[in-house]
């Protein structure tokens, strides 16, 4: 069969990643029809070097000491290198260079993703289930992050809050990303959470080519954005009090978050006919027929109060 580009591409990606090999010997062969067939060839040894750019997209060492397994990107493309990193989000990511050119950085996927509230019945049984073979005990302060900010400086194992599974489902809820990442052993190496938060356009200053946005729930403050920013465009083209929903992530060198990603709401406007409550606490609302769970960060207007069923309401939704 044909090879897809795609396919052809993920090919030639994975033979720079593969280490390279040699025979002693190719041993004899003979030829059935036309068929060449090779007998009592050596087994394949695997190629080390001493030299520094056999490290350059994997220091393993084959010989657990000294020399690098050396691979063909390594062989063939000598400024080429592959480097461990993390995303603005704090995902594991790695970054590839030729030479001084970066060329991208490209972010992990989760081994775990839970979009929902977890932190109790059912669903918090079946979160713990899923993780009860992991190891959250080397999870480090410094490798959990909310919105691109680490929850602490420490590297030191186990110097994280989330030290279980239930800990993790403590940290879910509607409209929330929580993913975990984990090694081959099973061993927790990352948790990330971004939350999403509704906010309404204050100003756009077209003179400045800067967006202002405020809060309206949630706890984060952004910073104006501009025309630098990838959001701007989108932004831009809207109207004052526009609703938004916009994705803070950290930005360390500023010392503030700014927008990392912008998107429009929907609504939906009618009467609340139907209110499910749990601990005293509204957890779904239903209008128009349809039942819609309640956001973690969502305004108290609809966590708390008892809405009036004979008034109209407009629920935005992401």
């Amino acid at each position: 069969n044909d090879l897809t580009r795609e396919e052809a591409a993920q090919m030639a990606f994975n033979t720079l990643k593969a280490p390279m090999v040699e025979y002693a010997s190719s041993g004899s062969s003979i030829v059935v029809g036309d068929t060449p067939i090779y007998i009592g060839g050596s087994n394949a040894s695997v190629v080390t070097t001493n030299n520094t750019y056999g490290a350059n997209i994997s220091n393993e060492k084959a010989d657990g000491a000294t020399n690098y397994t050396l691979q063909f990107g390594e062989r063939y493309f000598q400024n080429l290198t592959l480097e461990g990193s993390v995303d603005e989000f704090g995902r594991p990511a790695h970054t590839w260079a030729n030479g001084k050119t970066d060329i991208g950085t490209y972010s992990s996927s989760a081994d775990f993703t839970y979009t929902a509230d977890c932190t109790s019945g059912a669903s918090k049984t079946a979160l713990e289930r899923e993780l009860r073979n992991y190891d959250f005990s080397k999870l480090a302060a410094a490798d959990v992050f909310t919105n691109g900010k680490a929850e602490g400086s420490s590297t030191t194992a186990g110097s994280a809050t989330i030290k279980s599974a239930s800990d993790l489902a403590a940290k879910t809820g509607n409209g929330l990303l929580v993913e975990v990442y984990a090694n081959n052993d099973r061993v927790v190496t990352a948790v990330v959470v971004v939350e999403t938060e509704l906010m309404q356009i204050s100003r756009i200053n077209t003179s400045n080519k800067t967006v202002s946005l405020k809060k309206v729930v949630g706890s984060y403050n952004v910073a104006n954005v501009d025309e630098d920013n990838a959001s701007y465009a989108t932004l831009s083209g809207m109207k004052a009090d526009d609703y938004v929903l916009i994705v803070p992530v950290y930005d360390a060198v500023a010392d503030n978050y700014k927008v990392a990603s912008v998107s429009e709401p929907t609504m939906t406007t009618g009467k609340i006919t139907a209110v499910t409550t749990s601990g005293g606490v509204n957890k779904t609302i239903t209008m128009n027929g349809e039942a819609y769970s309640i956001a973690k960060i969502a305004g108290t207007d609809l966590t708390g109060a008892t809405p009036n069923t004979t008034n109209d309401y407009t629920l935005w939704l992401d």
